[in-house]
């Protein structure tokens, strides 16, 4: 969902409505029921009739329903249409105005290889070579070279020669008929189709070794549990530091980001993000944090913290791009360190005398507004001056 909603700078531009009425398409078939993909399509269908007549001959219109598929075939369908969809709608934030590198290191990474693949994969559904849908995909096609030849320009100027410049978002527009052709013949075929199983993590790392994420190489270090020096966490939880090391062996710089490229998680699956105050801690904040852009060749030390249940267990600890690179690490119990760790008795301690400072403040706090309040209203019974006139 992080991906899906995106939100697009297209509302000044001429045909704001599609762009209004692909994003609503897209987040009906994203955040919706799978298993209702058939109704959330023909909404979008209703939609796209209405503007139906601004887009181009090669959209056509809807096919009717054919044929169900295999479940075998409707599966391997229904996972490239869904990688397809979540990839969409970065398509129109690489405009041609915008150069950025794409790599997996950027939360707008678009896979252009897995997006070909996805596209072959849906013109195997019924009539997917000839027809409508055939032409609906051979149009996101073009639009997937044309921000693929954007991509490799390395910031050469771009003009296609219209007033605005802008020819990625021209043909991006032009693609909510298309998508609904390519939605519907999905659903029409295979309205049975359920999201697949999630194969369990499995780690293939242990501490001390180097994983391979892309160009970046990650070694984790050393799993810890710090002092908590300026700050508890929450009683029966504890906070660990994870000491991690990445070297960039590619040619362009690679950017790692703590918070949404790392987690940890327990044996029942529970997952265990960025922790902000097991990150304000002396031994994390600072120089020594993970966050950092690695710039080519260069290698990066740095912890990230988290909090967790104190009886979690084994864990695992995952760090992952926004493609398909992704390491997960086995960590033992029996391999955390806790050289530096306070005692619970310490810890039970600083919480209930943290707790009993905060309640004299509270109290000390009342107690001052009540002396102000008594002294603006003064004495309650006091009787109101009078002057005796001169005789």
């Amino acid at each position: 969902m992080q991906r899906q909603t995106a939100r697009f700078n297209v509302y000044r531009r001429r045909g704001a409505g599609l762009a209004l009425l692909l994003s609503a398409a897209v987040m009906l078939l994203a955040c919706g029921s799978l298993g209702s993909v058939t109704s959330a399509v023909s909404s979008a269908a209703t939609g796209a009739a209405a503007v139906g007549s601004s887009q181009p001959a090669a959209g056509g219109t809807p096919r009717s329903a054919a044929g169900a598929l295999s479940t075998a075939q409707c599966q391997k369908i229904g996972d490239a249409f869904i990688d397809f969809e979540g990839e969409y709608p970065f398509l129109a934030i690489a405009s041609d105005s915008a150069y950025a590198a794409n790599t997996p290191d950027s939360p707008t990474y678009i896979n252009i290889p897995k997006l070909h693949n996805d596209l072959d994969v849906l013109s195997t559904l019924p009539g997917g070579t000839v027809g409508a849908l055939g032409a609906a995909l051979t149009q996101f096609r073009q639009l997937v070279d044309l921000v693929d030849s954007n991509f490799k320009a390395g910031g050469k100027p771009f003009s296609d020669g219209s007033n605005n410049g802008q020819k990625v978002m021209d043909e991006y527009l032009k693609l909510a008929v298309p998508y609904t052709i390519v939605a519907e013949g999905f659903g029409n075929s295979c309205s049975n189709y359920s999201v697949s199983t999630p194969v369990p993590d499995a780690a293939s790392f242990q501490i001390g070794q180097t994983a391979s994420v892309g160009d970046l190489r990650v070694t984790l270090d050393k799993v810890m549990q710090p002092p908590s020096d300026v700050g508890l966490p929450q009683a029966g939880n504890r906070f660990l530091v994870v000491h991690v090391t990445i070297k960039n062996v590619g040619a362009v710089p690679q950017t790692v980001t703590a918070l949404s490229e790392t987690n940890l998680k327990d044996s029942t699956g529970t997952s265990y993000g960025f922790d902000p105050f097991a990150n304000s801690l002396a031994a994390v904040s600072g120089d020594n944090a993970l966050d950092a852009q690695i710039p080519a060749g260069g290698t990066h030390a740095g912890l990230v913290g988290y909090q967790l249940p104190a009886n979690a267990g084994d864990l695992l600890w995952i760090f992952h791009d926004y493609g398909q690179g992704r390491a997960i690490f086995a960590i033992k119990v029996s391999d955390i360190d806790l050289s530096g760790a306070s005692s619970a008795p310490t810890e039970d301690a600083l919480r209930s005398s943290a707790g009993a400072t905060m309640t004299e403040f509270m109290n000390l706090v009342a107690t001052s507004d009540a002396m102000a309040l008594t002294a603006t209203a003064g004495p309650p019974d006091a009787a109101a001056p009078t002057d005796t006139p001169a005789p």
